[in-house]
């Protein structure tokens, strides 16, 4: 059953979250050959000033 953590900043709607869980989960599925209902996509979000560039 593979597991992927997506980390992105805070702010994204419940349903521009999913859409991007469907299509990981297609990918991720497609790559190792697995069920899609085995994929889970876990989401972590942060702070927009959590983040940092290096030269920014």
């Amino acid at each position: 059953m593979p597991v992927v953590t997506v980390k992105m900043a805070r702010g994204r709607s419940i349903e521009a979250k999913r859409r991007r869980a469907e299509e990981i989960t297609k990918v991720i599925a497609c790559v190792l050959d697995v069920k899609p209902e085995w994929v889970n996509i876990l989401i972590e979000e942060y702070a927009h000033r959590a983040e940092s560039v290096p030269g920014i």
